[in-house]
């Protein structure tokens, strides 16, 4: 599965919702060493559907990223498409 094919997956997560902690969709380059680093440890998954890759998952250490770990609560601090939310 090419590395563009993840960031088109992965792009509409970034620019339409609040699931992920980015902004920015990344670059393929920081996709690319993602991958790589997610990979000396854990597999990444594809879902195929009549041959046309169509999403993919990986396992990574839960704690690992600091937006994970709750430092503090801040009530309707950060705003992403005109909702406020709270910041763990």
């Amino acid at each position: 599965m090419s590395i563009g094919r993840k960031v088109s997956i992965y792009a509409p997560y970034v620019e339409q919702t609040a699931i992920s902690f980015e902004y920015d969709v990344p670059t393929m380059d920081d996709f690319r060493q993602r991958l790589l680093k997610v990979q000396e440890k854990y597999p990444w998954i594809v879902a195929e559907e009549d041959g046309r890759i169509v999403g993919y998952s990986y396992a990574s250490a839960f704690h690992e990223q600091l937006g994970y770990k709750k430092v503090a609560h801040f009530h309707q601090c950060g705003k992403k498409f005109g909702r406020w939310y709270d910041m763990i």
